[in-house]
């Protein structure tokens, strides 16, 4: 829909106006409040836009990430209430991720899980990842607008 647009329109130029200062090397944390305004502001979009289903397709990395990290915890948590962390970082400043039963398996130590990585590779592959699930979220969208 046009609404769906207008604030998808919206939410990208903030998102890049984020993304610049945002890019590695960062110089800019956003934290949770960031975190937690920019995924209430995709929630909006969907919802006032109805694509909601899109969305969700295209927003399932950080949904399996929080999935696997409550499943792996086995409840849910603080990130400071944590005894273990999921990644460490090494004296070659290589991370890696943490082989300790007890630390929470997200998206980040998977894509550890076979060798460790620089945090530019890191983020490049987390690009890929999204890139690749915004790709199909749009796709769905474009078929759900045919299938009507």
């Amino acid at each position: 829909s046009e609404t769906g647009i207008i604030l998808s329109l919206i939410t990208l130029g903030l998102d890049v106006a984020i993304y610049y200062y945002n890019r590695y090397p960062s110089k800019l944390f956003l934290s949770d409040v960031g975190s937690l305004s920019l995924g209430a502001a995709v929630g909006l979009v969907a919802i006032l836009g109805h694509i909601e289903v899109p969305t969700m397709i295209a927003i399932l990395p950080y949904i399996m990430n929080g999935f696997h990290s409550l499943v792996s915890i086995g409840k849910l948590f603080e990130r400071h209430s944590l005894k273990e962390r999921p990644t460490i970082v090494m004296e070659d400043g290589l991370i890696d991720s943490n082989p300790s039963p007890k630390a929470p398996l997200t998206l980040t130590r998977m894509i550890l899980a076979e060798r460790p990585l620089s945090e530019r590779e890191i983020v490049k592959e987390m690009v890929k990842l999204t890139s690749f699930s915004s790709v199909l979220g749009v796709l769905t969208a474009f078929l759900c607008q045919v299938s009507l």
